[in-house]
């Protein structure tokens, strides 16, 4: 994958939900419908701290070839290898992605259908 194709990705994923599929490190493959649009994510968890609740947002750093998302299904968090992303679609038509051609691990361009 290129890095044009996946700030593509990345732009698409903060636009609206956006279907995909990577590779899980496993090898098995995982279908996701996901978003990091800050209006479907959930809102912060409230942190009670001496009787007060107070809000905060726990930020982690991730590794660089790793992708973080919001999960629309499953309801949580997840992560995987930017080299595994094997195709994306935006979904509903919010977000125009044009047509995605992504590159295979042995290198080989694919057009996706």
């Amino acid at each position: 994958m290129t890095a044009e194709e996946y700030k593509e990705f990345r732009d698409c994923l903060f636009k609206g939900e956006v279907n995909f599929v990577y590779k899980k490190v496993d090898g098995s493959e995982r279908k996701a419908r996901g978003t990091l649009k800050p209006e479907l994510l959930p809102p912060p968890k409230p942190k009670i701290d001496d009787g007060v609740e107070k809000k905060f947002i726990k930020k982690r750093r991730m590794p660089e070839d790793t992708c973080c998302y919001w999960d629309l299904d499953a309801e949580g968090w997840r992560s995987f290898k930017i080299g595994l992303l094997q195709s994306f679609e935006p979904a509903g038509g919010d977000v125009d992605a044009g047509d995605v051609e992504l590159v295979d691990e042995k290198g080989e361009e694919e057009e996706e259908s």
